[in-house]
């Protein structure tokens, strides 16, 4: 196997681990009595499932390669020793069409899904470009891709929150997370990129998602109380949101007045699964971020940014300007 398969091993060996991480995942009970979290980590997995299942295969066929040579190395009957190789050289073969396989599954695992990605960006080294720069650097990228962008927050020199919108913005994006080192003029600033997917949710609430109950009002209000059917009770099927308006004497009113209140519940649930899911996110990517050895680094001196992970050298002045498409691709093989 040469240099190219074998990191092509190693990321289908990585999403394997990722697949039997959502298994387990969606195992727990903090998982499965959340409807929201659940269909996202469902999801998640069921969209690597076909290639972590091939790589199960292929470790398969490689242990039994394994014990076939163990095997070998102590038999002494002739034919058998031959049979052994003749069943070594199928399962080879097998491993092959497998191979083969996985990096097809692998192509077509980056197209076609919205993705936004969440990229914080700070330093401690008060006074040097570095957070400015690398802003600017995932900007340009970004304009480049004709892809959407927010700035969240600023705050000087020492951090800033960027959002990142577009077809797998994520998936190029999540390979920069990391320590990275800035050389210029001689002056070293160190600063930590991290970067997160940013669930998309929809502001949308389908009407056929939500049972709509009425009743007669109850409490104060004189003779129109108990006489109509003006009280409106909302549930929202997907997300088991409940909320109630009889607030107006008008049932039309009170059914607007509760469609807005639901849909509030139900951005304010959102907003708790994307905290939540951050936080996992930020749980994976702790050794990478506070890692000793720098992951990128900047020299403008000598007007290179070398990658650590994948041992390669670009032409600084490419990357800056965003044109981050080949350090993707060398993470990807």
């Amino acid at each position: 196997m040469d240099r190219v398969d074998e990191k092509y091993l190693e990321i289908f060996n990585k999403l394997k681990s990722e697949y039997d991480e959502y298994d387990e995942l969606l195992s727990s009970v903090e998982i499965m009595t959340d409807n929201k979290l659940f269909s996202h980590y469902l999801k998640k997995k069921k969209a690597i499932q076909e290639i972590a299942l091939l790589c199960k295969k292929y470790n398969a066929l490689e242990n039994d390669k394994k014990t076939n040579n163990e095997i070998y190395e102590l038999e002494t009957d002739a034919s058998v020793k031959e049979n052994i190789v003749e069943e070594n050289k199928k399962l080879s073969d097998e491993q092959e069409l497998t191979f083969v396989k996985m990096k097809e599954v692998y192509g077509k695992m980056f197209s076609g899904e919205e993705q936004k990605a969440k990229i914080e960006i700070s330093t401690k080294s008060v006074g040097s470009e570095f957070v400015p720069k690398m802003k600017d650097m995932f900007f340009e990228f970004a304009k480049e891709q004709g892809y959407l962008t927010n700035e969240e927050k600023l705050n000087g020199e020492i951090s800033c929150v960027i959002e990142i919108s577009g077809e797998s913005a994520y998936d190029k994006l999540k390979f920069f997370t990391g320590l990275y080192k800035l050389v210029e003029f001689g002056n070293v600033a160190f600063g930590i990129v991290s970067v997160f997917d940013e669930k998309i949710f929809s502001d949308e609430i389908k009407e056929e998602d939500v049972v709509i109950q009425t009743s007669k009002s109850s409490g104060a209000g004189g003779q129109h109380i108990n006489k109509t059917e003006s009280a409106v009770r909302l549930i929202h099927k997907p997300t088991g949101i409940s909320v109630e308006c009889q607030d107006e004497r008008s049932q039309l009113k009170n059914k607007l007045r509760a469609f807005e209140n639901l849909k509030n519940k139900i951005l304010q649930k959102n907003k708790e699964i994307q905290e939540k899911y951050i936080q996992n996110q930020r749980k994976n990517t702790k050794n990478a971020i506070f890692s000793d050895t720098p992951a990128f680094i900047f020299d403008f001196d000598t007007k290179k940014v070398s990658v650590t992970k994948t041992k390669k050298e670009y032409k600084l002045s490419d990357v800056v300007q965003g044109n981050l498409t080949n350090i993707i691709n060398d993470f990807r093989v």
